[in-house]
């Protein structure tokens, strides 16, 4: 949609159309992504299913809502009828279990969408409680977890610039070079306070961070090829030796490394 300058005569677009005009535009330009994070406002089946349709996944807070049913074979849930069914198998030492189920196809246009949802309980008080749902299941419930949790830095963003900042209150337009214009004022204001709160509390330079990251990378990379030279060196001893003898082999190698390679393997989850 090209927005009119005056705001008259211009299409207003639903917040399911805006959120796909932007998925596309991000896509078009190039962007890299595989997944789209969401809140409960978006977190319907057909934003599902659009999002897999252009390629990508959606991973949201889903609503607590009686008019929306989750699958397990032919029998049809709730959310809150799920978390009844899965709230009595998380173990006392964790706070989360995840359920596949999928939502419903017609036959036609509309096939089956498997789905991956995850009950997040507040170790504080287990009656409150939070599902999120993605449509990748190879995700672990840690995966999901931590990917969702990258919208927090967002929310706390956009409460910043409303409640401090004057966002959508210092005056109202109907003008889209108005509503732009003040966006990109508070966006500034924001920035500026940022980088001024970053430099009261840390004092390393931009130079200094960046080769913190280089390094960490540059150790990524090292463990990472010493997992694949540990890979195929398991696979050429299995055809000389048995299994046993194989392990011991791995074992007296990983026990011979420097202490410092042995870290970046443990890091890495590579097990004896």
């Amino acid at each position: 949609m090209t927005p009119s300058t005056n705001g008259i005569g211009a299409k207003q677009m639903s917040m399911y159309e805006a959120s796909y005009e932007l998925v596309l535009q991000a896509k078009n330009s190039g962007v890299p992504f595989s997944h789209v994070l969401f809140d409960s406002w978006f977190s319907m089946p057909v934003m599902f299913r659009t999002l897999c349709g252009y390629g990508y996944h959606g991973t949201g807070m889903l609503k607590n809502s009686d008019k929306i049913y989750y699958y397990i074979g032919s029998k049809a849930f709730t959310l809150r009828n799920l978390h009844s069914l899965v709230s009595k198998k998380i173990p006392k030492d964790k706070d989360r279990f995840s359920i596949a189920v999928k939502y419903k196809g017609d036959g036609k246009d509309k096939q089956d969408l498997p789905v991956k949802i995850l009950f997040v309980h507040d170790t504080r008080a287990k009656n409150n409680w939070i599902a999120i749902g993605t449509t990748d299941l190879s995700l672990s419930d840690e995966q999901i977890a931590v990917l969702y949790s990258r919208r927090w830095d967002i929310e706390v963003f956009f409460r910043t610039c409303k409640e401090y900042l004057g966002f959508a209150k210092e005056f109202q337009g109907r003008s889209y070079d108005s509503v732009t214009a003040q966006v990109a004022i508070v966006f500034t204001r924001y920035i500026m306070l940022s980088t001024t709160a970053r430099n009261n509390t840390d004092m390393r330079t931009a130079g200094e961070l960046f080769y913190l990251v280089y390094d960490e990378l540059k150790e990524n990379s090292i463990a990472q090829a010493l997992l694949i030279l540990l890979e195929y060196l398991a696979l050429s001893l299995h055809h000389f030796f048995a299994n046993a003898t194989v392990a011991r082999v791995q074992a007296h190698f990983l026990s011979s490394l420097p202490t410092f390679f042995k870290d970046l393997l443990l890091a890495k989850g590579c097990e004896t």
